[in-house]
Protein backbone atom coordinates (compact mmCIF):
# COMPACT_ATOMS: atom_id res chain seq x y z
CA UNK A 1 0.00 0.00 0.00
CA UNK A 2 1.14 3.82 -0.50
CA UNK A 3 0.45 6.45 1.22
CA UNK A 4 -1.03 9.44 -0.68
CA UNK A 5 -1.87 13.36 0.15
CA UNK A 6 -4.47 15.18 -1.54
CA UNK A 7 -5.44 18.76 0.78
CA UNK A 8 -6.74 22.70 -0.24
CA UNK A 9 -4.74 25.64 -0.69
CA UNK A 10 -5.31 28.40 1.94
CA UNK A 11 -5.25 31.89 -0.01
CA UNK A 12 -3.27 33.29 3.18
CA UNK A 13 -0.46 30.70 2.59
CA UNK A 14 0.15 30.65 -0.87
CA UNK A 15 2.86 30.48 -2.85
CA UNK A 16 3.77 27.39 -1.39
CA UNK A 17 1.80 26.24 1.55
CA UNK A 18 -0.94 24.12 1.17
CA UNK A 19 -2.73 22.40 4.02
CA UNK A 20 -3.32 18.62 4.38
CA UNK A 21 -6.72 17.61 5.47
CA UNK A 22 -7.17 14.29 4.86
CA UNK A 23 -5.02 10.91 4.35
CA UNK A 24 -6.12 8.05 1.88
CA UNK A 25 -4.64 4.73 1.05
CA UNK A 26 -4.41 3.29 -2.31
CA UNK A 27 -2.87 -0.08 -3.26
CA UNK A 28 0.00 0.45 -6.47
CA UNK A 29 1.78 -2.22 -8.72
CA UNK A 30 5.06 -1.88 -8.03
CA UNK A 31 7.52 -2.89 -11.12
CA UNK A 32 10.72 -5.06 -9.88
CA UNK A 33 13.96 -3.61 -9.71
CA UNK A 34 16.82 -6.22 -8.79
CA UNK A 35 20.18 -5.96 -7.60
CA UNK A 36 21.37 -9.59 -7.13
CA UNK A 37 19.35 -12.76 -7.81
CA UNK A 38 19.73 -13.24 -4.02
CA UNK A 39 17.32 -10.35 -3.21
CA UNK A 40 14.56 -10.76 -5.95
CA UNK A 41 12.07 -12.57 -4.33
CA UNK A 42 12.69 -9.90 -1.03
CA UNK A 43 12.71 -6.24 -2.66
CA UNK A 44 10.33 -4.26 -4.84
CA UNK A 45 10.11 -0.82 -5.67
CA UNK A 46 7.52 1.31 -7.28
CA UNK A 47 8.46 4.60 -9.35
CA UNK A 48 7.81 7.58 -7.32
CA UNK A 49 8.77 5.98 -3.68
CA UNK A 50 9.99 2.53 -2.76
CA UNK A 51 8.34 -0.66 -1.08
CA UNK A 52 11.18 -2.68 0.54
CA UNK A 53 11.23 -5.40 3.08
CA UNK A 54 13.39 -4.69 5.70
CA UNK A 55 16.32 -6.08 4.14
CA UNK A 56 16.78 -2.15 2.76
CA UNK A 57 19.78 -0.77 3.58
CA UNK A 58 22.55 1.31 3.13
CA UNK A 59 24.09 -1.29 1.96
CA UNK A 60 21.59 -2.59 -0.51
CA UNK A 61 21.41 1.22 -1.68
CA UNK A 62 25.34 1.56 -2.53
CA UNK A 63 24.03 -1.18 -5.11
CA UNK A 64 22.28 1.66 -7.32
CA UNK A 65 25.39 4.23 -7.58
CA UNK A 66 26.62 4.95 -10.64
CA UNK A 67 28.81 2.23 -12.39
CA UNK A 68 29.77 -0.99 -10.94
CA UNK A 69 29.64 -1.54 -8.00
CA UNK A 70 29.86 -5.12 -5.58
CA UNK A 71 26.73 -6.22 -4.01
CA UNK A 72 26.13 -8.56 -1.72
CA UNK A 73 26.90 -11.89 -2.06
CA UNK A 74 30.31 -10.59 -3.59
CA UNK A 75 28.64 -10.03 -7.15
CA UNK A 76 29.64 -7.32 -9.48
CA UNK A 77 27.17 -5.79 -11.62
CA UNK A 78 26.80 -2.80 -13.81
CA UNK A 79 23.43 -1.15 -12.89
CA UNK A 80 22.01 1.57 -14.39
CA UNK A 81 21.30 5.32 -12.24
CA UNK A 82 17.93 5.28 -10.43
CA UNK A 83 15.42 7.60 -11.53
CA UNK A 84 15.74 11.48 -9.82
CA UNK A 85 12.54 11.45 -7.96
CA UNK A 86 12.84 8.14 -6.55
CA UNK A 87 16.23 8.93 -5.06
CA UNK A 88 15.01 12.59 -3.90
CA UNK A 89 11.74 11.23 -2.24
CA UNK A 90 14.46 8.41 -0.61
CA UNK A 91 17.05 11.19 0.73
CA UNK A 92 13.57 13.23 1.66
CA UNK A 93 12.42 10.24 3.89
CA UNK A 94 15.72 8.77 5.42
CA UNK A 95 17.10 12.29 6.09
CA UNK A 96 13.03 13.63 7.88
CA UNK A 97 14.69 14.70 11.03
CA UNK A 98 18.14 16.47 9.24
CA UNK A 99 16.13 19.08 6.98
CA UNK A 100 15.03 21.93 9.21
CA UNK A 101 19.25 22.00 10.28
CA UNK A 102 19.90 20.63 6.59
CA UNK A 103 23.47 19.61 7.10
CA UNK A 104 25.98 19.79 3.96
CA UNK A 105 25.51 16.38 2.41
CA UNK A 106 21.20 16.43 2.91
CA UNK A 107 21.81 19.71 0.93
CA UNK A 108 24.21 17.67 -2.04
CA UNK A 109 21.76 14.81 -1.87
CA UNK A 110 18.94 16.82 -3.02
CA UNK A 111 20.62 18.70 -5.22
CA UNK A 112 22.39 16.15 -7.58
CA UNK A 113 18.33 14.91 -7.48
CA UNK A 114 17.28 18.13 -8.86
CA UNK A 115 19.96 17.89 -11.44
CA UNK A 116 19.26 14.94 -13.25
CA UNK A 117 15.33 15.74 -12.85
CA UNK A 118 13.03 16.34 -15.99
CA UNK A 119 9.70 17.70 -16.73
CA UNK A 120 8.47 13.90 -17.64
CA UNK A 121 9.80 12.92 -14.73
CA UNK A 122 6.80 14.58 -13.21
CA UNK A 123 3.97 13.82 -16.06
CA UNK A 124 4.37 17.56 -16.91
CA UNK A 125 5.06 19.56 -20.53
CA UNK A 126 4.18 22.75 -22.16
CA UNK A 127 1.11 21.22 -23.60
CA UNK A 128 -0.03 21.71 -19.92
CA UNK A 129 0.16 25.61 -20.71
CA UNK A 130 -2.95 24.91 -22.96
CA UNK A 131 -5.37 24.19 -19.76
CA UNK A 132 -7.82 27.07 -19.01
CA UNK A 133 -6.06 28.49 -16.21
CA UNK A 134 -5.71 32.37 -15.10
CA UNK A 135 -2.08 32.91 -14.87
CA UNK A 136 -0.16 30.62 -12.30
CA UNK A 137 -0.89 27.56 -11.86
CA UNK A 138 -0.28 25.21 -8.71
CA UNK A 139 -0.01 21.37 -8.11
CA UNK A 140 0.44 19.80 -5.00
CA UNK A 141 2.67 16.72 -5.32
CA UNK A 142 3.19 15.89 -1.48
CA UNK A 143 3.50 17.35 2.24
CA UNK A 144 3.94 16.41 5.59
CA UNK A 145 5.14 18.89 8.69
CA UNK A 146 8.73 18.99 7.30
CA UNK A 147 8.81 19.51 3.97
CA UNK A 148 6.56 20.98 0.50
CA UNK A 149 7.24 19.09 -2.60
CA UNK A 150 4.87 21.49 -5.35
CA UNK A 151 5.14 22.77 -8.59
CA UNK A 152 4.10 26.20 -10.16
CA UNK A 153 3.18 26.70 -14.35
CA UNK A 154 3.49 30.43 -15.10
CA UNK A 155 1.72 31.78 -18.74
CA UNK A 156 4.10 33.81 -20.41
CA UNK A 157 4.15 37.29 -18.59
CA UNK A 158 2.45 36.23 -15.59
CA UNK A 159 5.05 36.67 -11.86
CA UNK A 160 5.00 35.56 -8.22
CA UNK A 161 5.21 39.00 -6.04
CA UNK A 162 8.48 39.88 -3.74
CA UNK A 163 7.76 37.15 -1.06
CA UNK A 164 10.02 35.75 1.74
CA UNK A 165 10.41 32.09 3.04
CA UNK A 166 11.37 32.51 6.93
CA UNK A 167 13.52 30.08 8.66
CA UNK A 168 13.55 27.71 5.03
CA UNK A 169 15.47 26.01 2.70
CA UNK A 170 14.09 25.61 -0.79
CA UNK A 171 15.58 23.98 -3.71
CA UNK A 172 14.48 23.99 -7.35
CA UNK A 173 14.08 23.09 -10.21
CA UNK A 174 13.00 24.96 -13.80
CA UNK A 175 11.83 21.98 -16.02
CA UNK A 176 11.09 24.22 -18.98
CA UNK A 177 10.44 27.70 -20.80
CA UNK A 178 11.89 30.32 -19.62
CA UNK A 179 11.45 33.03 -15.96
CA UNK A 180 13.44 35.88 -15.04
CA UNK A 181 14.25 35.76 -11.09
CA UNK A 182 15.77 38.47 -8.93
CA UNK A 183 16.51 37.48 -5.15
CA UNK A 184 17.20 39.96 -2.35
CA UNK A 185 18.75 39.58 1.44
CA UNK A 186 17.11 41.67 3.69
CA UNK A 187 18.63 43.79 5.46
CA UNK A 188 17.10 46.52 8.14
CA UNK A 189 13.66 47.81 9.04
CA UNK A 190 13.36 51.84 9.82
CA UNK A 191 9.84 52.51 11.29
CA UNK A 192 8.26 55.13 9.78
CA UNK A 193 5.85 58.01 11.77
CA UNK A 194 2.67 58.97 11.20
CA UNK A 195 2.27 61.39 8.86
CA UNK A 196 1.22 65.03 9.91
CA UNK A 197 -2.31 65.91 8.40
CA UNK A 198 -1.14 69.62 7.68
CA UNK A 199 1.76 68.50 5.75
CA UNK A 200 -0.13 66.51 3.04
CA UNK A 201 -3.26 68.61 1.95
CA UNK A 202 -4.65 65.93 -0.06
CA UNK A 203 -5.00 63.69 3.13
CA UNK A 204 -8.17 65.79 4.19
CA UNK A 205 -6.77 65.54 7.97
CA UNK A 206 -6.73 61.97 7.75
CA UNK A 207 -3.35 59.97 8.63
CA UNK A 208 -1.41 57.73 7.08
CA UNK A 209 -0.62 54.31 8.37
CA UNK A 210 2.01 53.39 10.46
CA UNK A 211 4.18 50.54 8.93
CA UNK A 212 7.49 49.47 8.41
CA UNK A 213 9.94 50.56 6.09
CA UNK A 214 12.59 47.98 5.31
CA UNK A 215 15.86 47.83 3.00
CA UNK A 216 16.89 44.71 0.71
CA UNK A 217 19.94 43.99 -0.92
CA UNK A 218 19.75 42.72 -4.46
CA UNK A 219 21.41 39.30 -4.49
CA UNK A 220 21.01 38.06 -8.04
CA UNK A 221 19.05 38.95 -11.16
CA UNK A 222 18.93 36.27 -13.61
CA UNK A 223 16.48 34.63 -16.50
CA UNK A 224 16.82 30.81 -16.42
CA UNK A 225 16.05 28.46 -19.20
CA UNK A 226 15.26 27.77 -21.70
CA UNK A 227 17.77 24.32 -20.72
CA UNK A 228 16.28 22.93 -17.23
CA UNK A 229 18.46 24.66 -14.23
CA UNK A 230 18.33 23.84 -10.38
CA UNK A 231 18.53 26.61 -7.78
CA UNK A 232 18.39 27.14 -4.02
CA UNK A 233 18.09 29.68 -1.49
CA UNK A 234 18.60 29.60 2.68
CA UNK A 235 17.25 31.37 5.93
CA UNK A 236 19.90 34.14 5.32
CA UNK A 237 20.98 34.32 1.31
CA UNK A 238 18.53 34.87 -1.53
CA UNK A 239 15.75 34.14 0.80
CA UNK A 240 13.16 37.02 -1.06
CA UNK A 241 12.70 36.72 -4.24
CA UNK A 242 10.13 37.61 -7.00
CA UNK A 243 10.08 35.81 -10.30
CA UNK A 244 8.07 36.38 -14.01
CA UNK A 245 7.54 34.46 -16.96
CA UNK A 246 9.36 35.45 -19.74
CA UNK A 247 8.09 32.46 -21.88
CA UNK A 248 5.69 29.81 -20.70
CA UNK A 249 7.27 28.03 -17.51
CA UNK A 250 7.12 25.30 -14.98
CA UNK A 251 9.04 25.20 -12.02
CA UNK A 252 9.38 22.28 -8.79
CA UNK A 253 10.49 23.00 -5.57
CA UNK A 254 11.25 21.49 -2.50
CA UNK A 255 10.32 23.79 0.59
CA UNK A 256 11.77 22.98 4.13
CA UNK A 257 10.33 23.02 6.74
CA UNK A 258 6.41 24.57 5.06
CA UNK A 259 4.83 27.52 5.72
CA UNK A 260 3.05 27.26 8.99
CA UNK A 261 1.45 30.42 10.69
CA UNK A 262 1.65 28.33 13.66
CA UNK A 263 5.50 28.03 13.98
CA UNK A 264 6.30 31.52 12.75
CA UNK A 265 6.41 30.73 8.96
CA UNK A 266 3.75 32.57 7.38
CA UNK A 267 4.08 34.47 4.18
CA UNK A 268 4.99 37.90 3.43
CA UNK A 269 4.62 39.61 0.43
CA UNK A 270 6.25 43.05 -0.29
CA UNK A 271 6.86 45.75 -3.06
CA UNK A 272 9.42 47.68 -3.75
CA UNK A 273 9.57 51.53 -4.31
CA UNK A 274 12.40 50.58 -7.05
CA UNK A 275 11.61 48.31 -10.48
CA UNK A 276 14.13 44.95 -8.90
CA UNK A 277 13.58 44.10 -12.58
CA UNK A 278 15.86 47.00 -13.61
CA UNK A 279 17.78 46.81 -10.21
CA UNK A 280 21.83 45.83 -9.99
CA UNK A 281 23.16 42.76 -8.02
CA UNK A 282 24.30 45.15 -5.17
CA UNK A 283 21.84 47.65 -4.79
CA UNK A 284 20.07 48.69 -2.05
CA UNK A 285 16.27 49.00 -2.29
CA UNK A 286 13.15 49.79 -0.59
CA UNK A 287 10.77 47.64 0.26
CA UNK A 288 7.46 47.66 2.34
CA UNK A 289 4.93 44.75 3.42
CA UNK A 290 2.43 44.50 0.83
CA UNK A 291 -0.82 41.58 0.38
CA UNK A 292 -1.13 41.57 -3.30
CA UNK A 293 -4.76 41.48 -3.80
CA UNK A 294 -5.18 40.56 -7.01
CA UNK A 295 -2.62 37.59 -7.06
CA UNK A 296 -3.91 33.91 -7.38
CA UNK A 297 -2.74 30.62 -7.70
CA UNK A 298 -5.08 27.98 -9.31
CA UNK A 299 -4.93 24.52 -8.15
CA UNK A 300 -4.02 21.90 -11.11
CA UNK A 301 -4.13 18.21 -10.57
CA UNK A 302 -0.91 16.47 -10.12
CA UNK A 303 -1.21 13.13 -12.11
CA UNK A 304 3.05 12.13 -11.80
CA UNK A 305 4.51 9.63 -8.88
CA UNK A 306 4.39 10.77 -5.49
CA UNK A 307 6.00 9.76 -2.33
CA UNK A 308 4.82 6.70 -0.46
CA UNK A 309 6.79 7.50 3.10
CA UNK A 310 4.58 11.07 2.91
Amino acid sequence: MALWLSGTCSSRSLPCAWKVTHFSLRARAAPKVFCTPTLRRKMTFCFGGFSASALWSSTVSRCYSRGSKACPGGEEEKHTTRPPLEELFEVLEQRRDDLRTMPPDVAQRITRSLDRLKAEDLMVGPEMMQRPFLEVGYMDVGQNSDVTLCMFLLKKGASIPLHDHPQMHVFGRLLFGQMRVVSVNLEGAVPVKPMDPGDDARNSGKLRRSRSRQWARVFSSEVYGPAPRTYSLTPDVGNMHTLEAVEDCCFFDVVTPPYNPDESRDITYYRSKKDLWSASVGELCEIQEHWPRHFYTEPIPYKGPRPDAF
